[in-house]
C-alpha cells in the first residue's frame, strides 16, 4: 500500500471550484431526471409488463456493463466529451412517446441509449468531483451526487406533467439537454494528464486489490439493496395499506429525498473520521430500519413516511462515502474507479429485482415485508465487510 499516494494538486484545470460543481451538478440532475422516466412511462402508455421490463433490464445491463469502459476514457483525457455526449444521450427517453406503442425494439433502443448516456456521464462527473474536491473531497462528492437524487425525485412528476400538458408530445423537456450539454461541453475543466494516470490501471491496483474487493462487494451489498427497495416499495406500502399518493410515487419521492439529505452529512463525517466508519454507522442503523419497516403494522401515514426518509437517507451512505473511499485509493483513476464502483458494482447487483420478487411473490409463499427481512443479510454482509477494510488512512 505504500506505492498509493495521493496527488498534491487537483486532475483538472483550476477555474473556481464552485462553479466546476454547479455545472457537474446541473448535468446530474438533467441525466437522473430522464433516468426515471421510463416506469413512468410503460404505466402511462399501458405498455406490457414482461416486455417493459426485459427492455429496463437489458438496457440496465448494458449501459451499467459499460460504465468502467467510459470511466477510463475520462482518465485519458475525454472527460469534457463524455459529460456532453452523456447528458444528450440520456434525454433519448423523451422521444419513447413518438413510437408506436407496439415497436417495442425501437423503444428499447432508445431505452438504451439513455442508460448510455448515464453511464457516459457518471463516471467522468464523479471523478471530476472528487479531483477538484482536496481535503473537501467527501462533501464535494456529496453535493454532487445530491444533483442526481433530486432529478430522480422529481422526474416522474415533472415528466407527467407535461406529458399530459402536451398531450403525450413531450420533446420539449429536450431543450434542458441540449442548453445544459453545450454548458458543460463549452465550461467544463478539461483533464489535465498526469503521470499516474499513464499507470495502467490494472497495474495500479497492485497493492490495494484486497481492499479494494472489499469495497466492491459492500458497494454490491449496497446498490443491491437499494434496487430493490426502488423495486418493491410500491407493494410494501400497498400490503401496508398506505395512502393512495405514499403508493404511486410519493413514498418513492420521500425515500429518494432522505438519501440526498443524507449525502452532505455523510460526505462531512466522511471527511472528518473517515469514510469506512462512517459506512459502518449507516449500514448498521440500516440492518434496523429495514425490519422496522417490513414490520410496519398502522394506519399512520405520518410515521410511515418519517420511516421511508430515514430509509432513504442511511441506505444510501455508501453511495458518496464508497466513491470517496475508492478515489482516496486510486487518486490517478478517479473516473475508471468511480466507474467501477458505480456502473460494475449495480451491473452485478440487478440480479436483486429478481432475486426480491421471488422472495415478495406470494404464489412461492412470500411477501414484500419478508423479502426486506431476508435482505437485512445482505446488509449485514456489507457490514462484515465493511469492517475488514483499512482505514482511509492507509492510502496516504
Amino acid at each position: 500500500m505504500s506505492g498509493v499516494t495521493i496527488l498534491n494538486k487537483p486532475l483538472v484545470e483550476k477555474p473556481k471550484t464552485a462553479t466546476v460543481l454547479l455545472l457537474l451538478w446541473l448535468g446530474h440532475f438533467t441525466v437522473d431526471s430522464f433516468s426515471g422516466i421510463w416506469p413512468i412511462y410503460k404505466t402511462l402508455a399501458g405498455l406490457d409488463l414482461v416486455k417493459a421490463g426485459l427492455i429496463a433490464t437489458v438496457g440496465g445491463f448494458i449501459g451499467n456493463s459499460l460504465q468502467i469502459v467510459f470511466g477510463y476514457l475520462g482518465d485519458r483525457g475525454w472527460s469534457r466529451q463524455l459529460l456532453a455526449v452523456g447528458v444528450l444521450a440520456s434525454g433519448s427517453i423523451i422521444l419513447v412517446p413518438y413510437v408506436g406503442t407496439d415497436n417495442y425494439w425501437l423503444m428499447g433502443f432508445l431505452v438504451m441509449l439513455t442508460f448510455l448516456g448515464s453511464s457516459a456521464y457518471h463516471p467522468s462527473g464523479t471523478g471530476t468531483a472528487g479531483a477538484i474536491g482536496g481535503a473537501n473531497i467527501g462533501k464535494i462528492t456529496a453535493i454532487f451526487l445530491s444533483g442526481g437524487f433530486f432529478g430522480y425525485a422529481f422526474s416522474q412528476l415533472l415528466f407527467t406533467k407535461i406529458y399530459n400538458e402536451t398531450g403525450g408530445k413531450p420533446a420539449i423537456m429536450y431543450l434542458a439537454a441540449l442548453v445544459v450539454a453545450c454548458i458543460l461541453f463549452l465550461a467544463a475543466p478539461a483533464t489535465s494528464r498526469s503521470k499516474t494516470d499513464r499507470v495502467n490501471f490494472w497495474s495500479a491496483t497492485r497493492n490495494i486489490r484486497k481492499p479494494l474487493a472489499f469495497l466492491y462487494i459492500v458497494m454490491i451489498c449496497a446498490a443491491g439493496v437499494n434496487m430493490l427497495l426502488v423495486f418493491l416499495l410500491p407493494d410494501v406500502l400497498q400490503a401496508k395499506k398506505a395512502s393512495s399518493w405514499m403508493i404511486y410515487g410519493g413514498g418513492h419521492m420521500l425515500m429518494v429525498l432522505g438519501g440526498c439529505a443524507g449525502l452532505l452529512p455523510a460526505g462531512h463525517l466522511a471527511d472528518k473520521f473517515g469514510p469506512r466508519q462512517v459506512m459502518m454507522g449507516g449500514l448498521t442503523i440500516l440492518a434496523f430500519l429495514l425490519p422496522a419497516v417490513a414490520l410496519f403494522n398502522g394506519n399512520d401515514n405520518v410515521s410511515l413516511a418519517l420511516l421511508l426518509f430515514f430509509l432513504g437517507f442511511f441506505s444510501n451512505t455508501c453511495n458518496v462515502v464508497g466513491l470517496t473511499y475508492g478515489n482516496r485509493m486510486m487518486p490517478g483513476h478517479t473516473r475508471t474507479v468511480s466507474g467501477l464502483l458505480m456502473g460494475s458494482a449495480w451491473c452485478v447487483a440487478g440480479i436483486s429485482t429478481f432475486v426480491g420478487g421471488w422472495l415478495a411473490d406470494p404464489k412461492y409463499g412470500g411477501t414484500p415485508g419478508s423479502a426486506l427481512l431476508w435482505f437485512d443479510l445482505v446488509v449485514l454482509c456489507a457490514l462484515v465487510f465493511c469492517f475488514l477494510l483499512p482505514r482511509a488512512s492507509a492510502f496516504k
